[in-house]
């Protein structure tokens, strides 16, 4: 080795339509795209003004007004990322899964360059300890095509059971709970260790029906001056209206730490890594943030529920896609054999961003001098670092790679 220095009843191709027909509109407010067209002898009106998202009032204040911890992030190791590679790590295997012994070897070979632990086991210690109750927030968006490889998962469970956690103090967790049970993370697959999510199904009178409302926190919550109307199918899927989003108790009440298993994923011209598979499952009410996208992805981490809890980030790049995401389309999806692991989710993000932009530019989608101007529509990791959260551009990070 060498170092080198979906919820039941849901409609895919419906959700898959709305997410990016809202990109769309996004993307053209921050450009001051305008639909008009001149006609010939007609006076052509004037361009709206470019949405400023931040023109809308939040309640960030809160947040940065709470002391921070020693474990806040940008965690223990600030601008640091350790990249384990190994080409043949899903070699002959189906979506979601990997060679285990190659999947234990690349977490450990990853969490020691990260630490500069020389044993596994010193480096899971540093970030769980006996009697603290540890999340794993996954993302099974991509389905049965493009979701959490399940040897990594497992590695994950085995590291954390080194440093002395039994598995009834491990929850794997995301917002759907009926998209683990559809795509493999069940209790048969993780025996011991526990399955939630923010909304749940239950029979109720005979039909099963959505809830969430039982897992929100209500003394904690992000809160922007923008309301919208949900439809019948959203309604549920977003559990309340108004301006507040709702911290759930998975991570006010149920955990004392958490570990953030993004899947390597586009979203459009942007991704959605670690930051992102945060933010949209920590509340309620979140699909509104799409309007003021940049400033939610960054606020929601600087609240104590994800800033003082979330102490690793593990980028699952052993499959991933570089178009067409966050859900997933056959024909974008590669195998890159890589994991990320960093403490700094910001520092995590742009170096996943990097190498998603690289496969855009291999593969026709995107110019070599588009990723500068991307970063300035999609502003949401400087706006991070602003807040404290990680390394974006204000140091060089510190980029370990290792290459089995």
């Amino acid at each position: 080795m060498a170092v080198k220095g979906r919820c039941r009843g849901e409609d895919p191709s419906r959700r898959d339509f709305v997410y990016v027909a809202g990109a769309a509109v996004f993307a053209g407010a921050a450009s001051g795209f305008s639909f008009q067209e001149k006609q010939q002898g007609q006076t052509t009106e004037k361009p709206p003004e470019p949405f400023d998202p931040d023109s809308i009032r939040t309640n960030i204040a809160t947040a940065l007004a709470i002391p921070r911890t020693p474990q806040s992030l940008p965690g223990r190791f600030p601008g640091v990322v350790a990249e384990v590679l190994n080409p043949a790590a899903t070699e002959g295997r189906n979506p979601n899964h990997a060679d285990a012994a190659t999947a234990e070897v690349m977490l450990a070979e990853g969490i020691k360059a990260l630490t500069g632990a020389a044993d596994p086991r010193d480096a899971w210690a540093m970030f769980a300890s006996p009697g603290e109750r540890i999340g794993i927030k996954i993302n099974p968006v991509g389905g049965k095509l493009l979701s959490n490889t399940h040897e990594l998962l497992q590695a994950i469970v085995a590291g954390l059971e080194s440093a002395g956690i039994p598995r009834s103090d491990i929850v794997i967790w995301d917002r759907f709970d009926d998209r683990l049970a559809e795509n493999g993370y069940t209790s048969e697959n993780y025996p011991g260790v526990g399955l939630t999510g923010l909304l749940h199904t239950e029979a109720v009178d005979g039909q099963e029906v959505m809830l969430g409302d039982d897992r929100l926190d209500k003394s904690i919550w992000y809160e922007f001056d923008y309301e919208t109307e949900y439809d019948e199918f959203w309604a549920p899927r977003q559990i309340n209206v108004g301006k507040r989003s709702y911290f759930t108790t998975i991570l006010t009440q149920k955990l004392d730490k958490v570990i953030n298993v993004p899947v390597l994923k586009n979203a459009g011209k942007m991704v959605t890594l670690c930051l992102k598979n945060m933010s949209y499952a920590a509340t309620s009410n979140c699909r509104r943030g799409h309007k003021i996208m940049n400033r939610f992805l960054a606020e929601v981490c600087a609240f104590p529920p994800v800033r003082d809890k979330l102490v690793l980030n593990i980028i699952d790049g052993l499959r991933g896609c570089y178009e067409g995401g966050p859900s997933a389309v056959a024909k974008y999806i590669w195998q890159p054999n890589r994991i990320w692991v960093a403490t700094d989710p910001v520092a995590a993000d742009k170096v996943g961003w990097d190498f998603i932009f690289e496969k855009r530019v291999e593969q026709g989608i995107a110019q070599a001098g588009d990723l500068e101007q991307d970063r300035m529509n999609y502003d949401f990791l400087a706006r991070a670092e602003n807040l404290g959260l990680g390394v974006y551009s204000g140091k060089p990070i510190d980029h370990r790679v290792v290459n089995m």
